[in-house]
């Protein structure tokens, strides 16, 4: 029987092929560690509303005409974004990388030597050109390129959820600055009428006393209440002008571009569009990229402790070569020949100094810290909705009371109106009492503005994410 080495290598070929696609496995959607039980409660105890189980809650939590580009503006000039998309397109990388390790690797090459020798004064001139192939493929006997390629698509999930965080934070950044700068217009508004009022009084009251009907002492004492309301007035366009700054800032929009873009709704805080959904502290913790993020770092550890463990066995490899070779000379004529080998080699750990002993112990070490640093993210995350649960409960109570008081001094405001209408009050005591009520009205939008930020943690802190209708 003729010997083929061209259809015995292009068998081997095909048979490690088919081997090697035995090591791929569809790639995990969702982590094998667990949350640490002992860290996770059984219900949130701040929680005055039902506890659902949900997956992931998505809205866009509250509503304002310039949030939406303001968020794209920002998630677009952030470099901690940036970074961290660079982050996962290198997980990426390594992890097709460690894959490729699993397949047979196939490289051609050719070469051409011209060479001249000589014997009893004759020179022989000869040209040889080769070209082939070589392949090789080490055998999975233990498991180690998988674990090596289950630690590298852990880090690239790991990877791709800090990404989801950093979005999911910049947005939720971007909301609260922009409910803090509607907060202060909404002051500054306010508290640009009581100044207004204060000195309309403050006019009464010097011609009052130019008549003798005020002491100066009394109009001194309401003059400092002018000057209060004055230095109240420019602090609070302080505060506006650098809440601008930062969101210039975060969105790289130009200043005079980001305040026309601010104008159409100044002074209008944002509206909820949904009413918070509190899930139970399983789904709501597993619903977290920051958590989920850990989980898979504590998946990757395990993967690199089983890659140690198994560098210590015997590594199988098939390796084999063709190439087809021409020989051209002058004396000896021209002839073609075929080279080809195939085999197997086998690497063996004899002693190596404790070196794979001491890996091993270090995975080890990085498995407990990974295992102890999601115990303790699960703790923070936890406190973190407790805490933002118990901000919106005493929020939502505040509010209640200020409602009332708000809709009295309302109530006192008209009264007042209608009996200076008729004569029954001076003017200085109708504008006490619209300061009066404009005063709980900025306490009711400090309210209204505390109560959304506070909605806004707790939907992040539940690991919501937010959603646009395009």
């Amino acid at each position: 029987m003729k010997w083929r080495p061209y259809a015995v290598l292009g068998s081997v070929a095909l048979l490690l092929a088919l081997s090697a696609c035995s090591h791929f496995q569809r790639p995990a959607t969702k982590p094998q560690a667990a949350l640490p039980a002992q860290a996770v409660p059984a219900a949130w105890l701040a929680s005055p509303v039902p506890q659902t189980a949900s997956s992931t809650p998505t809205a866009q939590p509250i509503e304002d005409p310039l949030l939406a580009a303001l968020q794209a503006r920002v998630l677009a000039n952030s470099t901690s974004l940036a970074q961290v998309k660079n982050n996962v397109a290198t997980a990426r990388a390594a992890l097709t990388s460690s894959q490729a390790n699993a397949l047979p690797q196939l490289n051609a090459n050719a070469s051409f030597n011209r060479s001249a020798s000589g014997f009893l004064g004759n020179v022989f001139i000869s040209n040889q050109s080769q070209a082939g192939f070589q392949a090789s493929w080490e055998l999975d006997l233990f498991g180690l390129i998988a674990r090596q390629s289950e630690a590298a698509l852990a880090r690239l999930q790991q990877n791709v959820n800090l990404m989801a965080q950093v979005q999911e934070s910049l947005r939720s950044e971007t909301a609260s600055l922009l409910v803090q700068r509607r907060l202060c217009e909404a002051q500054l508004d306010m508290l640009k009428q009581e100044s207004a009022s204060a000195k309309t009084v403050l006019s009464a009251l010097e011609k009052t006393r130019a008549v003798g009907l005020r002491s100066e002492s009394d109009v001194l004492k309401f003059k400092s209440q002018v000057v209060d309301y004055d230095n109240a007035v420019t602090q609070q366009q302080a505060s506006c002008d650098a809440q601008v700054k930062a969101l210039v800032a975060l969105s790289a929009y130009p200043e005079g571009e980001l305040r026309a873009l601010l104008k159409p709704a100044h002074g209008l805080l944002p509206k909820a569009t949904v009413a918070p959904v509190v899930v139970v502290p399983a789904d709501a913790l597993s619903n977290r990229p920051d958590v989920r993020a850990l989980l898979w770092a504590v998946d990757a550890a395990s993967a690199d402790l089983g890659a140690e463990q198994a560098a210590r066995y015997p590594r199988l490899s098939l390796s084999g070569s063709i190439a087809p070779t021409r020989f051209e000379s002058a004396q000896f004529g021209s002839f073609n020949y075929r080279a080809w080998s195939i085999g197997p080699s086998v690497s063996l750990p004899v002693f190596d100094g404790g070196r794979r002993k001491a890996s091993i112990e270090a995975a080890k070490s990085a498995y407990e810290l990974a295992r102890q640093e999601l115990e303790a993210k699960v703790r923070d995350a936890v406190k973190e909705v407790e805490q933002a649960l118990v901000d919106l409960n005493s929020q939502d109570q505040q509010s209640k009371v200020l409602q009332t008081y708000q809709r009295d001094l309302l109530a006192q405001t008209r009264r007042s109106e209608q009996q200076f209408t008729v004569g029954l009050i001076n003017g200085l005591d109708l504008e006490q009492d619209r300061r009066n009520q404009w005063a709980a009205q900025r306490q009711v939008n400090q309210n209204q503005a505390a109560q959304i930020l506070a909605m806004l943690n707790l939907h992040r802190a539940l690991g919501g994410t937010w959603a646009y209708s395009e």
